[in-house]
Protein backbone atom coordinates (compact mmCIF):
# COMPACT_ATOMS: atom_id res chain seq x y z
CA UNK A 1 0.00 0.00 0.00
CA UNK A 2 1.05 3.60 -0.73
CA UNK A 3 -0.49 7.09 -0.78
CA UNK A 4 -1.24 6.77 -4.48
CA UNK A 5 -2.53 3.18 -4.19
CA UNK A 6 -3.85 2.69 -0.63
CA UNK A 7 -4.95 -0.90 -1.36
CA UNK A 8 -1.70 -1.74 -3.08
CA UNK A 9 -1.38 -2.59 -6.76
CA UNK A 10 -0.63 -5.60 -8.96
CA UNK A 11 1.47 -4.71 -12.02
CA UNK A 12 2.72 -7.04 -14.74
CA UNK A 13 5.38 -5.52 -17.00
CA UNK A 14 7.65 -6.73 -19.78
CA UNK A 15 10.93 -4.85 -19.36
CA UNK A 16 11.82 -1.81 -17.28
CA UNK A 17 9.97 0.97 -19.14
CA UNK A 18 6.67 2.35 -17.90
CA UNK A 19 5.31 1.90 -21.43
CA UNK A 20 5.82 -1.86 -21.14
CA UNK A 21 3.14 -2.32 -18.47
CA UNK A 22 0.89 -5.15 -19.60
CA UNK A 23 -1.53 -5.18 -16.67
CA UNK A 24 -2.21 -3.00 -13.62
CA UNK A 25 -5.03 -3.12 -11.07
CA UNK A 26 -5.69 -2.71 -7.36
CA UNK A 27 -4.43 -5.47 -5.14
CA UNK A 28 -7.11 -8.20 -5.34
CA UNK A 29 -5.83 -9.74 -2.08
CA UNK A 30 -6.19 -6.56 -0.03
CA UNK A 31 -9.58 -7.38 1.56
CA UNK A 32 -8.60 -10.92 2.55
CA UNK A 33 -5.26 -9.72 3.94
CA UNK A 34 -6.94 -6.90 5.87
CA UNK A 35 -9.28 -9.40 7.56
CA UNK A 36 -6.22 -11.37 8.62
CA UNK A 37 -4.56 -8.10 9.76
CA UNK A 38 -1.83 -8.63 7.17
CA UNK A 39 -2.67 -5.76 4.79
CA UNK A 40 1.00 -4.75 4.57
CA UNK A 41 1.97 -8.26 3.51
CA UNK A 42 1.96 -9.74 0.07
CA UNK A 43 0.56 -13.25 -0.52
CA UNK A 44 3.57 -14.37 -2.51
CA UNK A 45 6.64 -15.98 -1.02
CA UNK A 46 9.98 -15.69 -2.79
CA UNK A 47 12.13 -18.82 -2.64
CA UNK A 48 15.63 -17.65 -3.37
CA UNK A 49 19.07 -19.19 -3.56
CA UNK A 50 22.00 -16.77 -3.40
CA UNK A 51 21.05 -13.08 -2.99
CA UNK A 52 22.42 -10.83 -5.75
CA UNK A 53 22.89 -7.12 -5.01
CA UNK A 54 20.87 -4.82 -7.25
CA UNK A 55 18.48 -7.40 -8.64
CA UNK A 56 15.27 -9.04 -7.50
CA UNK A 57 16.03 -12.55 -8.68
CA UNK A 58 18.71 -14.38 -6.80
CA UNK A 59 21.59 -16.31 -8.29
CA UNK A 60 21.58 -20.08 -8.56
CA UNK A 61 24.58 -22.44 -8.52
CA UNK A 62 23.24 -23.77 -11.84
CA UNK A 63 24.17 -20.44 -13.50
CA UNK A 64 27.82 -20.97 -12.54
CA UNK A 65 27.70 -24.66 -13.48
CA UNK A 66 26.34 -24.23 -17.03
CA UNK A 67 29.58 -23.10 -18.76
CA UNK A 68 31.54 -25.87 -17.02
CA UNK A 69 28.92 -28.43 -18.07
CA UNK A 70 29.19 -27.21 -21.69
CA UNK A 71 32.98 -27.68 -21.59
CA UNK A 72 32.58 -31.10 -19.97
CA UNK A 73 30.14 -32.21 -22.68
CA UNK A 74 32.46 -30.96 -25.45
CA UNK A 75 35.40 -32.86 -23.95
CA UNK A 76 33.40 -36.08 -23.64
CA UNK A 77 32.26 -35.66 -27.28
CA UNK A 78 35.90 -35.21 -28.34
CA UNK A 79 36.89 -38.38 -26.47
CA UNK A 80 34.08 -40.40 -28.09
CA UNK A 81 34.94 -39.05 -31.54
CA UNK A 82 38.64 -39.81 -31.02
CA UNK A 83 37.82 -43.35 -29.87
CA UNK A 84 35.87 -43.90 -33.08
CA UNK A 85 38.71 -42.62 -35.27
CA UNK A 86 41.51 -44.45 -33.43
CA UNK A 87 39.82 -47.75 -34.27
CA UNK A 88 39.66 -46.90 -37.98
CA UNK A 89 43.25 -46.36 -39.03
CA UNK A 90 44.22 -45.24 -42.51
CA UNK A 91 46.19 -47.54 -44.82
CA UNK A 92 48.99 -46.06 -46.94
CA UNK A 93 49.97 -47.98 -50.05
CA UNK A 94 51.82 -46.94 -53.20
CA UNK A 95 49.77 -46.77 -56.40
CA UNK A 96 51.90 -49.58 -57.82
CA UNK A 97 50.58 -51.98 -55.13
CA UNK A 98 47.34 -52.33 -57.13
CA UNK A 99 45.07 -52.81 -54.08
CA UNK A 100 41.35 -52.73 -54.73
CA UNK A 101 39.92 -50.12 -52.35
CA UNK A 102 36.66 -52.08 -52.12
CA UNK A 103 38.54 -54.95 -50.48
CA UNK A 104 39.95 -52.76 -47.69
CA UNK A 105 37.77 -53.09 -44.58
CA UNK A 106 38.45 -52.30 -40.97
CA UNK A 107 38.39 -55.95 -39.90
CA UNK A 108 40.83 -57.51 -37.46
CA UNK A 109 43.19 -59.94 -39.21
CA UNK A 110 42.23 -58.87 -42.73
CA UNK A 111 44.36 -60.31 -45.54
CA UNK A 112 45.38 -57.82 -48.26
CA UNK A 113 46.89 -58.90 -51.56
CA UNK A 114 49.27 -56.47 -53.15
CA UNK A 115 51.75 -56.47 -55.96
CA UNK A 116 54.87 -54.39 -55.86
CA UNK A 117 57.92 -53.92 -53.68
CA UNK A 118 56.61 -51.63 -50.90
CA UNK A 119 53.88 -53.23 -48.74
CA UNK A 120 50.87 -51.22 -47.52
CA UNK A 121 51.33 -49.66 -44.08
CA UNK A 122 48.77 -48.75 -41.44
CA UNK A 123 49.02 -45.17 -40.22
CA UNK A 124 48.59 -45.19 -36.45
CA UNK A 125 45.97 -42.70 -35.29
CA UNK A 126 47.09 -40.29 -32.61
CA UNK A 127 45.26 -40.51 -29.33
CA UNK A 128 44.12 -37.48 -27.39
CA UNK A 129 46.68 -35.95 -25.05
CA UNK A 130 46.59 -36.88 -21.36
CA UNK A 131 45.47 -33.36 -20.46
CA UNK A 132 42.03 -34.09 -21.97
CA UNK A 133 41.40 -36.80 -19.36
CA UNK A 134 42.63 -34.43 -16.65
CA UNK A 135 40.31 -31.73 -17.98
CA UNK A 136 37.22 -33.93 -17.60
CA UNK A 137 38.24 -34.77 -14.04
CA UNK A 138 38.84 -31.09 -13.24
CA UNK A 139 35.44 -30.13 -14.71
CA UNK A 140 33.79 -32.82 -12.59
CA UNK A 141 35.52 -31.49 -9.47
CA UNK A 142 34.47 -27.91 -10.32
CA UNK A 143 30.84 -29.01 -10.73
CA UNK A 144 31.01 -30.81 -7.36
CA UNK A 145 32.52 -27.76 -5.66
CA UNK A 146 29.95 -25.30 -7.04
CA UNK A 147 26.99 -27.57 -6.30
CA UNK A 148 28.31 -28.48 -2.84
CA UNK A 149 27.74 -32.15 -3.61
CA UNK A 150 30.83 -34.36 -3.42
CA UNK A 151 31.13 -38.15 -3.30
CA UNK A 152 30.08 -38.28 0.35
CA UNK A 153 26.83 -36.43 -0.31
CA UNK A 154 26.06 -38.96 -3.03
CA UNK A 155 26.66 -41.87 -0.61
CA UNK A 156 30.03 -42.69 -2.20
CA UNK A 157 33.04 -43.10 0.06
CA UNK A 158 36.10 -41.26 -1.28
CA UNK A 159 39.17 -43.41 -1.89
CA UNK A 160 41.45 -43.68 1.11
CA UNK A 161 38.78 -42.68 3.66
CA UNK A 162 37.91 -45.47 6.07
CA UNK A 163 36.98 -43.66 9.27
CA UNK A 164 33.34 -42.90 10.00
CA UNK A 165 34.42 -39.69 11.72
CA UNK A 166 36.22 -38.54 8.56
CA UNK A 167 33.13 -39.33 6.46
CA UNK A 168 30.93 -37.32 8.85
CA UNK A 169 33.43 -34.45 8.66
CA UNK A 170 33.26 -34.49 4.85
CA UNK A 171 29.44 -34.56 4.97
CA UNK A 172 29.47 -31.59 7.33
CA UNK A 173 31.78 -29.76 4.93
CA UNK A 174 29.29 -30.23 2.07
CA UNK A 175 26.42 -29.11 4.29
CA UNK A 176 28.35 -25.97 5.26
CA UNK A 177 28.81 -25.05 1.60
CA UNK A 178 25.09 -25.09 0.83
CA UNK A 179 23.96 -23.90 4.28
CA UNK A 180 23.05 -20.33 3.15
CA UNK A 181 20.81 -21.75 0.42
CA UNK A 182 19.15 -24.15 2.87
CA UNK A 183 18.57 -21.33 5.39
CA UNK A 184 17.03 -19.10 2.70
CA UNK A 185 14.63 -21.90 1.74
CA UNK A 186 13.79 -22.54 5.41
CA UNK A 187 12.96 -18.83 5.91
CA UNK A 188 10.70 -18.91 2.85
CA UNK A 189 9.00 -22.10 4.12
CA UNK A 190 8.35 -20.37 7.48
CA UNK A 191 6.77 -17.39 5.69
CA UNK A 192 4.67 -19.77 3.56
CA UNK A 193 3.45 -21.67 6.63
CA UNK A 194 2.56 -18.40 8.38
CA UNK A 195 0.64 -17.29 5.29
CA UNK A 196 -1.25 -20.59 5.22
CA UNK A 197 -2.22 -20.20 8.89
Amino acid sequence: PSKRHPRGQVVIAAGNNASNVLYAEDNPYYTALKKAKLEKCWPFIKFSCIPAPGRLWSLSPVEAMRPIQVEYNKTISDIVQNRATVGRNKIVAPKTANIDEQEVANIHGQYLKYSGIVPPQVLPATSLPQQVERETERNRQDLDTISGSHEVSRAEVPSGVKSGIAINYLLEQDDTTIAPIIHAWERSKVQLSKAKL
